[in-house]
Protein backbone atom coordinates (compact mmCIF):
# COMPACT_ATOMS: atom_id res chain seq x y z
CA UNK A 1 0.00 0.00 0.00
CA UNK A 2 2.72 2.22 -0.03
CA UNK A 3 1.56 3.40 -3.63
CA UNK A 4 -0.42 5.80 -2.09
CA UNK A 5 2.04 7.98 -0.09
CA UNK A 6 3.71 7.91 -3.98
CA UNK A 7 0.49 8.99 -5.59
CA UNK A 8 0.75 5.78 -7.67
CA UNK A 9 -1.68 3.92 -9.08
CA UNK A 10 -1.80 0.14 -7.91
CA UNK A 11 -2.96 -2.71 -10.01
CA UNK A 12 -4.48 -3.78 -7.38
CA UNK A 13 -8.25 -3.20 -6.02
CA UNK A 14 -8.39 -3.91 -2.67
CA UNK A 15 -11.60 -3.46 -0.21
CA UNK A 16 -11.76 -2.68 3.25
CA UNK A 17 -13.42 -6.08 3.58
CA UNK A 18 -10.41 -7.68 2.04
CA UNK A 19 -8.38 -6.10 4.28
CA UNK A 20 -10.03 -6.11 7.50
CA UNK A 21 -8.36 -7.85 10.44
CA UNK A 22 -9.21 -6.71 13.63
CA UNK A 23 -12.43 -6.28 15.31
CA UNK A 24 -13.68 -2.56 15.43
CA UNK A 25 -14.75 -2.43 19.09
CA UNK A 26 -16.26 1.02 20.39
CA UNK A 27 -14.94 2.84 22.58
CA UNK A 28 -17.57 2.01 25.48
CA UNK A 29 -16.50 -1.90 25.11
CA UNK A 30 -13.10 -1.60 25.72
CA UNK A 31 -12.95 -2.01 28.91
CA UNK A 32 -15.30 -5.44 28.26
CA UNK A 33 -12.11 -6.89 26.26
CA UNK A 34 -9.71 -5.87 28.92
CA UNK A 35 -11.53 -8.82 31.11
CA UNK A 36 -12.43 -11.50 28.83
CA UNK A 37 -9.25 -11.10 26.49
CA UNK A 38 -6.49 -8.50 27.65
CA UNK A 39 -3.80 -9.64 24.99
CA UNK A 40 -5.97 -8.60 22.55
CA UNK A 41 -7.24 -5.32 24.64
CA UNK A 42 -3.36 -4.76 24.42
CA UNK A 43 -2.57 -5.19 20.78
CA UNK A 44 -5.74 -2.89 19.98
CA UNK A 45 -4.90 -0.22 22.45
CA UNK A 46 -1.22 -0.34 20.77
CA UNK A 47 -2.49 0.26 17.86
CA UNK A 48 -4.94 2.83 18.52
CA UNK A 49 -1.89 4.45 20.53
CA UNK A 50 0.15 4.24 16.84
CA UNK A 51 -2.63 5.57 14.80
CA UNK A 52 -2.70 8.36 16.91
CA UNK A 53 1.53 9.51 16.82
CA UNK A 54 0.59 9.10 12.63
CA UNK A 55 0.49 12.41 10.74
CA UNK A 56 -2.18 14.20 9.49
CA UNK A 57 -0.98 13.60 6.38
CA UNK A 58 -0.75 9.39 6.49
CA UNK A 59 -4.75 9.95 8.39
CA UNK A 60 -6.04 11.45 5.38
CA UNK A 61 -4.05 9.02 3.17
CA UNK A 62 -4.84 6.06 4.70
CA UNK A 63 -8.87 5.19 6.46
CA UNK A 64 -8.57 2.82 9.82
CA UNK A 65 -8.92 -0.19 8.37
CA UNK A 66 -5.47 0.44 6.17
CA UNK A 67 -3.26 1.16 9.21
CA UNK A 68 -4.62 -1.64 10.95
CA UNK A 69 -3.32 -3.96 7.75
CA UNK A 70 -0.61 -2.08 7.72
CA UNK A 71 0.35 -2.17 11.17
CA UNK A 72 -0.48 -5.89 11.39
CA UNK A 73 1.19 -6.89 8.30
CA UNK A 74 3.40 -4.89 7.00
CA UNK A 75 6.39 -3.69 9.13
CA UNK A 76 8.40 -1.76 6.78
CA UNK A 77 5.70 0.90 5.49
CA UNK A 78 4.64 1.03 9.40
CA UNK A 79 7.50 2.71 10.14
CA UNK A 80 7.99 5.01 7.29
CA UNK A 81 4.62 5.88 8.22
CA UNK A 82 5.95 7.08 11.16
CA UNK A 83 8.36 9.09 9.62
CA UNK A 84 6.25 11.27 7.42
CA UNK A 85 5.38 14.56 8.78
Amino acid sequence: MSYKLDRKVSSHNFSDSDLLVVKDIPSNQLDEFKNTDPEYYNYYIKGLSFFESLSNKVKQTYNNTELWYIYVFDQDLKNRLLTIK
